[in-house]
């Protein structure tokens, strides 16, 4: 989980706020120290960071097509 984090560029206390616990509660569960209710807050975790890696992955997509279209139609592309 550490390691999606890090390539979203989020800090633990982004990640943090978004699911509602403290920034060393994150910190202890990024490192398997033990954590109270931590299948829950693990799943919170989990779900902050793939609704916050959708808009980064729609628009890398958005960008391959506009490649494409730009490529199928014999335009110079910048």
């Amino acid at each position: 989980m550490r390691q999606l984090r890090l390539k979203l560029e989020l800090s633990q206390e982004a990640v943090a706020g978004k699911i509602g616990v403290s920034a060393s509660l994150v910190s202890r569960l990024e490192t398997g120290k033990p954590v109270r209710r931590r299948h829950m807050i693990e799943t919170s975790y989990r779900t902050a960071l793939e609704a916050d890696k959708l808009p980064k992955q729609i628009e890398l997509q958005q960008i391959d097509l506009d490649i494409s279209q730009c490529l199928y139609r014999g335009r110079k592309c910048i």
